[in-house]
């Protein structure tokens, strides 16, 4: 299996260095990737102003999965601990900040919304949250997991229409929706709980959930990546709890592929899951601080999260190389 080069995101980062329109190749090969050149960009290249600066028009990273590329689009700066992504019909992105998460003193999340093509333009389209993370829309109200509270959000103006408490919760982080319901999840314990309206009740319990905190619907049930044990499982409605992928060391999020799964595991780590559970690192971004958390698919689009430094990363799917080959 192609053995893919780490710390990638060094490529982003020097981004200053390159010609703007070079792309960068990850792969095995020597012609992986494009020569470097000592022009610089001009400073027109960038932009947006700090801390909203989308650097669109730089070298783009290229990252080769096992049938696929990764084309890096855009990247955003600015968040404060992005925890949630939500894709709206109008293709527009509403991102959670989490503000440094809930055990902070004069915690303060809200959520913002960026334009399709990575543009800032409501730094606070929603605010009066906690540490917001996963976000679902549904039968046309926003909900957001938060802790001990979810959310219920009007997606045109941001307003806060009702926050519910959940009892018994402490992290609720992601929540989705499934056929006619809602499943929120909390890692703390391993406990998924089914929203119906403003009414919450546990569903779920399960020691082999926790630590988990992500959810993702498909039409077999939910999967709960747990990064404790690094495997992910899958519940399906009538409440069994089974494994379907292990060895991912601190699985964080799945998202779905039309052959498989891209996943991210702490702390800097993003996986191709094959369709008969083999993996393979595509980039590791540890040695530059850079952390992942969520990873969604919304079309041809990959959307991931940097709780550190604070950025969203946006990336195009696209075919394979046609001169790829693996060693």
């Amino acid at each position: 299996m192609r053995q893919l080069m780490a710390g990638l995101a060094g490529l982003t980062l020097m981004a200053a260095c390159q010609p703007a329109d070079t792309e960068e190749s990850v792969g095995t090969g020597p012609e992986s990737s494009a020569p470097a050149s000592d022009e610089a960009p001009a400073a027109s290249e960038v932009y947006g102003d700090p801390p909203h600066g989308t650097r669109e028009a730089l070298p783009r990273t290229v990252i080769e999965g096992p049938d696929f590329t990764l084309t890096e689009l855009w990247q955003l700066d600015g968040f404060d601990d992005p925890q949630g992504v939500l894709h709206l019909p109008d293709g527009s992105y509403l991102i959670a900040n989490s503000g440094g998460g809930r055990d902070e003193i004069d915690a303060d999340g809200w959520i913002s919304k960026v334009s399709a093509g990575g543009e800032m333009l409501s730094e606070r389209f929603a605010v009066g949250m906690t540490a917001p993370g996963g976000m679902v829309l549904d039968r046309g109200v926003i909900y957001v997991a938060d802790g001990d509270t979810i959310h219920m959000v009007d997606p045109d103006n941001g307003i806060l229409m009702r926050s519910i408490a959940v009892p018994g919760a402490d992290r609720l982080s992601d929540i989705t929706a499934l056929n006619a319901s809602l499943y929120a999840v909390d890692g703390s314990d391993g406990t998924l709980y089914q929203i119906a309206g403003a009414d919450v009740a546990e569903w779920v319990q399960d020691e082999r959930l926790t630590g988990a905190r992500s959810l993702l619907a498909d039409q077999d049930g939910l999967l709960v990546p747990a990064g404790a044990s690094g495997s992910v499982y899958r519940v399906d409605e009538a409440k069994r709890v089974s494994e379907t992928m292990s060895g991912l060391t601190g699985v964080n999020a799945v998202a779905p592929l039309e052959a498989g799964y891209l996943a991210t595991a702490a702390p800097g780590r993003i996986v191709a899951i094959s369709g008969d559970g083999t993996h393979e690192t595509l980039l590791d971004t540890e040695e530059n601080g850079i952390l992942q958390a969520g990873i969604h698919v919304f079309g041809d689009t990959v959307v991931t999260l940097n709780p550190l430094p604070g950025t969203v990363k946006a990336w195009q799917i696209g075919p394979a190389n046609a001169g790829a080959s693996d060693d």
